[in-house]
């Protein structure tokens, strides 16, 4: 809702700018890399505005011209060799436009695009420690990244932490860029640290894995032709089910939604008579010990004759979900072929990058 007009106004741009590049992989070569071109150009010269206002103090505007000029007041100017951006033409027709334009960017108006995000992020990062009280555990929290110079970023930030707990430090433009990877490296020092201190035996340390909040919720359905939810959507405790189906069922569909209910993507589970071998309860809990959990003795002995259940349950370890079937033939139980699917793949998750976000 905070977004919606400015999401009209962008829908609006994008008829004459295009820069959403895969809805053009179906067009021309030219017209493909030309819209590729103005996402890439634009994604540029916005990252380096946005370096410039936040490298010098005073700056309030910005503006594009191909001669580099001293800071004006509260104006600075971002030095582009060439502008190079495709417009749309009155006819339909996609051009390139070579003169820079006379446009002026305010950094007030950015900050006030970026309120909402920057507080969304701070606010997914700590507010559950913040609800549990765990915050006072930590003795450092470390932030790296051109949005923590940000005003509004520390602003965020005092919601959770004391103002005066909160440490800022500009980088000085002469730091060499091995200081300025130190923050960025911390974690992956801590990690060496871990497992040095893991092999000689200074720690000990006990892991404990829980299945995520899945903003997706997984569905199939039944031999009636009713649809029965297996996964629900932010819901820790629904978290598997099973689905029945007759043996001679060869493949079995199910469908991802998102936590709108709309459908994502549509996952095929292919039933090979070969991969079905005679089973028991017993010898299922000792093969899968980690979803014994989720493996009540019943669910496999009311599996009537020619019966197949499709138990489809979340992984813990990994982002996703798993199927495994069990069938009853000649009154012998059968586990068939375990198969694992993501929750996202490259056929329909977001890309930020490909012009459509």
């Amino acid at each position: 809702e905070v977004y919606r007009g400015l999401d009209e106004a962008y829908a609006a741009a994008e008829n004459v700018i295009p820069t959403q590049f895969k809805n053009y992989e179906n067009s021309t070569r030219d017209e493909y890399f030309m819209v590729r071109n103005n996402f890439y150009f634009l994604f540029d010269i916005a990252d380096r505005m946005k370096k410039e206002f936040y490298r010098s103090e005073g700056v309030i505007r910005n503006s594009f011209q191909n001669s580099a000029k001293d800071v004006e007041g509260d104006l600075c100017v971002t030095q582009i060799e060439r502008w190079n951006l495709v417009v749309r033409t009155p006819q339909n027709v996609l051009q390139y436009e070579h003169n820079f334009p006379d446009v002026v960017f305010n950094i007030k108006e950015i900050e006030l695009l970026l309120k909402a995000d920057i507080y969304d992020i701070v606010n997914k990062f700590l507010d559950e420690f913040y609800r549990r009280r765990e915050l006072g555990q930590y003795s450092m929290i470390k932030l790296t990244g051109q949005s923590c110079k940000i005003d509004i970023f520390r602003e965020a930030l005092k919601e959770f932490i004391p103002g005066k707990s909160i440490e800022f430090k500009q980088q000085k433009k002469e730091q060499s860029k091995t200081d300025l990877m130190d923050l960025k490296l911390t974690c992956v020092r801590g990690a060496i640290q871990y497992v040095n201190a893991r092999k000689m035996g200074y720690t000990d340390v006990a892991l404990h894995y829980s299945v995520p909040a899945i903003p997706y919720s997984i569905s199939g359905y039944t031999h009636e032709n009713e649809e029965k939810m297996l996964i629900y959507s932010l819901d820790r405790t629904q978290t598997f089910g099973y689905l029945s189906r007759h043996c001679n069922l060869r493949q079995l569909e199910l469908f991802l939604k998102d936590g709108r209910g709309n459908l994502k993507y549509r996952y095929i589970y292919v039933c090979n008579e070969m991969d079905y071998r005679d089973t028991t309860y017993d010898k299922i809990l000792d093969q899968f010990p980690v979803y014994a959990s989720y493996f009540v003795q019943d669910d496999f002995d009311n599996i009537r004759e020619n019966e197949v259940k499709f138990f489809i349950f979340a992984a813990e370890e990994q982002w996703g979900f798993v199927v495994l079937p069990v069938r009853r033939v000649n009154d012998i139980l059968q586990l068939g072929k375990e198969a694992f699917y993501a929750f996202e793949n490259d056929s329909w998750e977001m890309d930020f990058f490909d012009g459509t976000k």
